[in-house]
């Protein structure tokens, strides 16, 4: 049993997170809770996950709802979903295959409509290959593919494709380069009953720096990334009582390249265009309690359409923890 308390900024977003996870000794019955506060909006939102190991399969049932900003509206955007899914994980050397599959029942509200209802059943795929060597100049390499079919409440059903891609490559002694894309795709003319959604660092597959969540969106988005991440300093070390331990600080430099339906930058809505961003910063890696990993970025990034630029200087905490 674990509890933790964070709060969390996600593209201007504000919310306090308390996270618990409950674990049987036998590891085959899993609870997460987590419950965020919003406290600008007084919004509760958060997710409650149930999963059962029944042999190599992993069965499990699911509530959450999430927030987000919007930039084309003065009220914030929901997505509220129930969803029952299994999952299976085959392991061969040093490749992993994840597949998956759920049903679920969707509520939203977008930029463009206030209440989306509808039905979903769809599958992912997963297939990540791993070092075996510590210094090796293959470093990584995984893909994803999701498909779902979409039944709104009003309105045609529609196709939703998801894929991405990376690359790392160790250049040398841990200057990490890693090459990505991703595309994702809506099979529907119009832009009501869901919306797919860039931007940010956390929530969507088509991450960039400078552009918060949800300011890029539309039925059609895809993404190029090169980022390259060095070792600056070997810190290795914590303070006595106080319950922390830094590892490494990092230097951060990328290159983002990202087209969709829609753009906003910089107080200007664009649509079909392309968006560059270079970014450059540090990443602070270590661990809390001497057992939780989590990482802090301070990124300065330059995004620009056409003409149209915008500097942003980015504090990120991630922490990222499985029992």
């Amino acid at each position: 049993y674990w509890f933790f308390v964070t709060t969390v900024t996600e593209d201007d977003l504000s919310y306090t997170s308390f996270f618990t996870t409950f674990e049987d000794p036998m590891k085959l019955n899993t609870i997460n809770l987590n419950l965020d506060y919003y406290a600008d909006d007084s919004d509760v939102g958060g997710n409650f996950t149930y999963q059962r190991s029944v042999g190599s399969y992993k069965l499990g049932l699911s509530y959450s709802k999430s927030f987000s900003k919007s930039s084309l509206s003065s009220s914030n955007n929901f997505e509220t979903n129930y969803l029952l899914s299994m999952r299976k994980e085959f392991s061969l050397n040093n490749s992993k295959v994840t597949a998956h599959t759920y049903v679920a029942l969707s509520e939203a509200k977008t930029a463009f409509s206030s209440n989306d209802e509808l039905k979903k059943v769809g599958a992912s795929f997963v297939y990540g290959v791993f070092p075996t060597k510590r210094y090796s100049f293959f470093s990584g390499m995984q893909f994803y593919f999701g498909f779902s079919l979409n039944m709104p409440d009003s309105g045609e059903d529609y196709n939703r494709y998801q894929t991405s891609a990376s690359y790392t490559m160790d250049l040398y002694r841990e200057n990490m380069l890693t090459l990505s894309g991703t595309y994702e795709n809506l099979d529907k003319d119009n832009f009501l009953n869901g919306i797919a959604y860039g931007g940010g660092t956390v929530k969507s597959i088509h991450n960039t720096y400078g552009v918060a969540y949800s300011d890029i969106l539309g039925n059609e988005i895809w993404s190029l990334r090169a980022e390259l991440d060095s070792p600056l300093w070997d810190i290795y070390k914590g303070y006595g009582l106080v319950p922390l331990y830094f590892s490494q600080l990092r230097g951060l430099l990328g290159y983002d390249y990202i087209g969709a339906d829609f753009i906003f930058l910089n107080r200007s809505l664009f649509r079909n265009k392309n968006l560059t961003s270079n970014n450059i910063g540090l990443k602070l890696d270590g661990k809390f309690l001497y057992y939780v990993p989590f990482s802090i970025e301070m990124v300065y990034s330059d995004a620009k359409i056409e003409e149209t630029t915008d500097d942003d200087f980015q504090f990120i905490l991630r922490s990222e923890y499985t029992y």
